[in-house]
């Protein structure tokens, strides 16, 4: 059994040839026992699904609600476009990529400086010499 046939069955399983077609498959079935067992299965297969089907009800009727669907696509496609902003220089990335960088190190420079200042850490020192004598031999005589 080749796969348009196959295919032929599953369409008159679900009622969906001509009545010319549906004789050819007929005529078939009789005689094909692999044809007629894939017949019933499929048979089988579409009254379970259609026992177990969920019937769907809307609010409104089917025109109204499409009717819906087709005006909110034409006010989306009637809105007017935003024209796109030039972006600024933050959203471009200049500050976060260079500005805040640069500006972080000099802030900690300046405190460092600062501080350097304020503590005298790297200032010559001249040494206290206040309780140092000086001995000096007088070689003139």
């Amino acid at each position: 059994m080749n796969g348009e046939f196959q295919l032929k069955l599953q369409a008159y399983a679900d009622g969906e040839l001509s009545a010319k077609e549906a004789r050819e498959v007929e005529s078939r079935l009789a005689s094909d026992n692999e044809a007629k067992a894939l017949s019933s299965e499929l048979q089988n297969t579409r009254a379970a699904f259609l026992m177990f089907e969920k019937e769907l009800t809307l609010p409104e009727s089917r025109e109204f609600f499409w009717s819906k669907i087709e005006r909110e696509i034409r006010a989306l496609e009637n809105k007017p476009q935003r024209e796109a902003k030039k972006p600024n220089w933050f959203a471009a990335g200049f500050l976060r990529r260079i500005a805040i960088p640069v500006g972080t190190f000099a802030v900690i420079a300046l405190a460092a400086i600062f501080t350097i200042k304020q503590t005298g850490m790297f200032a010559a020192k001249s040494p206290d010499l206040s309780g140092v004598e000086i001995a000096m031999t007088d070689d003139s005589e």
